[in-house]
């Protein structure tokens, strides 16, 4: 299904502009299949999404876990090779080139890991773990030079005095210093967009903040764009200009991020939104989606979510909706057939009575 959405105009081009992108898998043959000779089954890991993200914003891509957000996010990288679709990234079609091709773009667009325990190699010392990017792609032509840029990368993520830092291993370090270790690492390459795949979700919550406002002056000082995954909407609504919401392989809302958590229009969005859990009693709500999370490879007829929603309609389950603007004033797009039940009930208050 294509998602085509209107991207969000600045007057120049778009850092990534990701278009009807797909990613699909083929899964294992039983043993029928291969006796009847019928073709295996396909898993629809992202089917059809556009997104764009320009420089100096923060895209937070929520939902939950088996969406297709680290897939999108790969294949955006071209990590992945899509199916179908297209990636432009600083205006070139990356999709269309090879990987000897890709090399020199790959020191512009760079990935933050989930794990910060995995991402770094014990054995290095930390001014070797930073200086890996520029050794790799051949960034320096003096050892005095290496290690300017990675004293610089280190202290523009806090890790004060570098001089110490530097001579460490990742063991003497915790989880959030090893997160900032994995974020210079990216930022010595001077890149112009990071991936940013749950970048703290292994952390502590008293440490947190101190990764997302890190994130945040990182686009807003150096003019970085961030592709930001998570499935968290209040962490999403820390530090991001927009949010996009995706369930099953497909966009389900995109928008302002105040716009999408102050008043969600898509169903899915609203469920999300009430699982964040509360600090008084009585604003309490209903904490897990009824039914199964999505599964790649049984796509549902009609609207993906339609088997969880709440106020599916018979509509639901034949059409597939298409991402539109919504029918209020609230500037989101959104891929739902109960997008505006009237002008004096939005879907947002038909949804929460339903989930109540």
């Amino acid at each position: 299904m294509s998602s085509t959405v209107p991207f969000p105009e600045n007057g120049s081009r778009h850092l990534l502009e990701v278009r009807d992108l797909a990613v699909h898998f083929a899964l294992k043959r039983s043993l029928r299949d291969r006796m009847t000779r019928r073709s295996g089954k396909m898993a629809l890991a992202v089917d059809g999404v556009s997104l764009a993200v320009d420089s100096g914003e923060l895209l937070a891509l929520v939902g939950e876990s088996g969406s297709g957000k680290t897939t999108l996010a790969l294949a955006a990288l071209r990590l992945l090779d899509p199916t179908a679709g297209s990636v432009h990234f600083e205006g070139t079609d990356v999709t269309r080139l090879s990987r000897h091709q890709m090399r020199p773009l790959r020191r512009r667009a760079q990935l933050i890991h989930q794990d910060p325990y995995a991402a770094l190699d014990a054995r290095l010392r930390i001014r070797d773990s930073v200086a890996e990017g520029l050794r790799i792609h051949g960034a320096t032509q003096s050892r005095e030079e290496e290690r300017r840029l990675v004293y610089d990368a280190l202290e523009r993520v806090g890790l004060t005095p570098v001089e110490a830092f530097a001579e460490r291993y990742p063991h003497q370090l915790s989880g959030g210093q090893r997160q900032r270790v994995a974020i210079a690492g990216s930022l010595v390459l001077q890149p112009s967009l990071l991936v940013a795949d749950e970048p703290v979700s292994m952390l502590d919550v008293s440490v947190r903040a101190g990764i997302l406002d890190l994130l945040d002056r990182l686009r807003r000082d150096d003019d970085v764009g961030i592709l930001m995954i998570t499935h968290d909407l209040a962490t999403a609504a820390h530090v991001s200009d927009r949010v996009a919401v995706m369930y099953h392989g497909n966009l389900v809302e995109l928008g302002a991020a105040h716009t999408v958590i102050d008043r969600p229009q898509h169903p899915y969005t609203q469920a999300l939104i009430y699982a964040v859990p509360r600090v008084h009693r009585e604003e309490q709500r209903q904490r897990t989606l009824p039914g199964d999370p999505p599964d790649a490879s049984h796509v549902p007829t009609g609207c993906r979510f339609h088997p969880r929603c709440a106020i599916a309609i018979e509509r639901c389950k034949s059409d597939v909706p298409r991402l539109l603007p919504a029918t209020d004033e609230t500037g989101t797009t959104v891929a739902c057939h109960l997008r505006s039940v009237s002008s004096d009930e939005p879907a947002l208050d038909a949804g929460n009575r339903a989930l109540q």
